[in-house]
């Protein structure tokens, strides 16, 4: 009698403790799911700068994004939003700088993230943002913006400050290419 009651009891704890540990796996799967990010622009093709950025859909980037995407609207840049999914897929050389806006997870970046760094390498036109819960969190020497989802102006101040910086400086390379061009076609020597 009493080892079937022991072994009940067994039961009973480990069917417990599955659950728990069930409902917990739920929860995180949940809580850590970050919805897909409709594509779209800010300004026309073709501006002076042109700055991609690849965010996630959760409700803090997405009403980052609108800060920054109303702050943008009008300036002479061009913003392609897309969701960090496409990295994949993204063309080098069609852009001047790239905002990565992502959630570090369980001390790891996002894998679609962490591959676009490992095809980059250093390109110090990488402009990288991340968001995690907890105020120790990050990733080797990536920082990130934490407990992030509590201040969404504050993200969208902190990359619009980045953004101005990178833009001014991609307008000053433009504008030594041009000049660097210019001053060429004027030393040629004529064909006669």
């Amino acid at each position: 009698m009493k080892t079937r009651n022991t072994k009940r009891l067994i039961a009973a704890a480990i069917t417990a403790v599955l659950l728990v540990l069930g409902g917990a796996g739920i929860w995180f799967v949940a809580y850590s799911w970050q919805p897909q990010l409709t594509p779209y622009g800010i300004n026309a093709p073709g501006a002076a700068v042109n700055v991609l950025v690849a965010a996630q859909g959760r409700s803090h980037k997405t009403k980052a994004l609108d800060i920054i995407s109303k702050y943008y609207t009008g300036k002479d840049v061009y913003i392609s939003v897309l969701d960090v999914s496409s990295l994949p897929d993204v063309r080098l050389d069609a852009w001047d700088y790239f905002v990565l806006f992502s959630a570090i997870r369980m001390y790891k970046l996002n894998p679609d993230v962490e591959a676009f760094l490992k095809r980059t390498g250093e390109d110090k036109r990488i402009l990288l943002f991340n968001t995690s819960g907890g105020t120790q969190m990050g990733y080797g020497t990536v920082d990130a913006i934490t407990s992030a989802s509590d201040n969404p102006q504050r993200s969208a101040e902190t990359i619009i400050g980045v953004i101005d910086k990178a833009i001014d400086k991609a307008r000053e390379m433009h504008s030594a290419s041009e000049a660097l061009s210019s001053a060429k076609a004027r030393t040629k020597p004529s064909p006669e």
